[in-house]
């Protein structure tokens, strides 16, 4: 029982990306989600910059409008909050008058060689750059990689971004059945 226990309370939402990015999630309380970011050595030695985001579930345009993005820049730590208008490199949200809303724990863990970075956000920031996130709903989750110039991110190439369907609850686990086809686009099957 002691052991059934221990291992309930370990749970959090997933979702698997290509390059074996992954995105985990949690509940602290009921006005925050923590974001565990598992970015492997492969996206650590090949690119500057690695990133995930949302659009609402519901939503039928699948390019980044309408988008509320979070890129990594690897080796400076530097955690950016950014607003999807289309398919260009989204500006960063105080370009727009809002805020960064993220904040990035000082040091990323370990687990092999992969590097676990965790950054927390108000489910609803009240930022009207950001999508409020909420408990039980579906999200289009979205991830990229890609490389930096002068420090800053550089639009990713057709084949290093998709999209996949996912509900952000603590239960949730990607089972691959809306995984990356090839040109971005997500199925889902069920």
């Amino acid at each position: 029982v002691l052991v059934a226990l221990l291992v309930a309370g370990a749970f959090a939402g997933v979702e698997h990306f290509p390059y074996d990015l992954k995105l985990e999630w949690e509940f602290p309380d009921q006005e925050t989600v923590d974001f565990f970011l598992h970015v492997p050595k492969v996206v650590v030695d090949t690119f500057g910059w690695c990133g995930v985001g949302f659009k609402l579930g519901d939503e039928e345009d699948l390019t980044m409008a309408h988008s509320d993005l979070f890129t990594l820049r690897i080796q400076s730590n530097l955690l950016d909050d950014r607003v999807g208008l289309g398919n260009i490199t989204p500006p960063h949200d105080y370009k727009k008058g809002c805020e960064n809303n993220l904040e990035l724990d000082d040091n990323y863990s370990m687990d092999g060689d992969t590097r676990i970075y965790k950054f927390s956000r108000k489910l609803d920031t009240e930022d009207e750059c950001d999508i409020p996130l909420k408990q039980g709903d579906a999200f289009i989750m979205m991830w990229a990689v890609g490389q930096l110039y002068q420090g800053d991110c550089i639009a990713h190439t057709h084949y290093n971004r998709g999209r996949e369907f996912g509900w952000l609850t603590e239960d949730y686990v990607d089972d691959g059945s809306d995984d990356y086809l090839g040109d971005g686009g997500y199925v889902q099957t069920n």
